[in-house]
């Protein structure tokens, strides 16, 4: 596992709208919290960052120069994952088995008031790894009514230290 630590440098504004509270100049449109940190991420990579594509995790990447999936507190893992009726256990290995070859995901974590950003890029192991510590428990997934949506914790204590444990 990589970590990186830096101190953001993109420009970005709050918006005053509830799930789309932030806004990034020249971006189209307002944005939530996790393509936010996909725009840092990018913007610190020198990367195109005022667009986000909602590109399927099993089509794509959401930086294809580094082949990589950004993920952050509460986000989903993906949606319609599978058949719908698919448990969560089989919507995680229908996701790894489609996901594109030499994928790794980032776990971004940032500070809105120092404006440190820590990514932590894990490879399909870890990752896997991480999704024991890091998943919702059943009980508080989210339904469409269509489908199960397997979506992240809010960051905890205990996702912080598996991911450093792994670091070091």
């Amino acid at each position: 596992m990589i970590k990186n630590v830096y101190k953001n440098e993109m420009i970005y504004e709050l918006s005053g709208k509830a799930r789309v509270p932030y806004y990034i100049p020249g971006a189209k449109g307002c944005c939530n919290h996790g393509n936010l940190l996909e725009s840092i991420v990018k913007y610190h990579r020198g990367y195109n960052y005022s667009e986000n594509p909602n590109t399927s995790g099993m089509k794509g990447f959401d930086i294809p120069e580094e082949k990589i999936e950004v993920k952050s507190s509460e986000a989903g893992l993906g949606r319609d994952i599978g058949e719908k009726d698919f448990s969560v256990a089989q919507q995680i290995s229908f996701y790894f088995k489609h996901a594109p070859k030499g994928k790794h995901w980032m776990w971004v974590e940032f500070n809105e008031k120092t404006q440190i950003v820590t990514e932590y890029i894990m490879d399909k192991k870890e990752f896997g790894g991480f999704l024991h510590v890091a998943l919702r428990p059943k009980q508080h997934l989210q339904s469409n009514k269509k489908s199960i949506n397997v979506r992240f914790k809010k960051t905890t204590k205990e996702m912080i230290q598996w991911l450093e444990k792994k670091v070091a």
